[in-house]
């Protein structure tokens, strides 16, 4: 209901996710993975949102993986301190098979933050260029 009233409450979405991990199963991590990537959505910042999203949910479906890239495409655009996230966002472009956006993620970590996971940076391209 809170959402309802209220698109925009992070703390109704972030419940959402929370009573998903606990309702666990496949339908209880579907529930909080959508919960989550509506949150990161409207503030990628909110508590831990966006740690959870990547760290407990491991099936993110592609239209997921684009939507949650798309908004984190932007708020790092206006946040360049974030830049670091542009890894994130190569890995899952390399996983749709989205070759040039990931190469162009890449080339975006290094040049918000060169030293950001470097040999990771480079291993990522070496298989996106091979």
């Amino acid at each position: 209901m809170a959402i309802s009233a209220d698109p925009s409450c992070r703390e109704a979405y972030y419940a959402i996710a929370e009573t998903g991990f606990e309702l666990r199963e496949t339908s209880g991590y579907r529930l909080a993975s959508e919960a989550l990537a509506r949150l990161i959505c409207l503030d990628p910042d909110y508590r831990d949102a966006y740690d959870l999203w990547r760290e407990k949910i491991r099936d993110q479906p592609p239209e997921e993986l684009r939507k949650v890239g798309r908004c984190l495409d932007q708020y790092i655009t206006h946040n360049p301190k974030k830049s670091y996230l542009w890894l994130d966002l190569a890995r899952d472009r390399f996983a749709l098979g989205e070759v040039e956006d990931a190469l162009e993620a890449l080339d975006k970590v290094k040049k918000g933050d060169p030293g950001y996971k470097a040999p990771e940076r480079f291993l990522l391209r070496l298989m996106l260029i091979v």
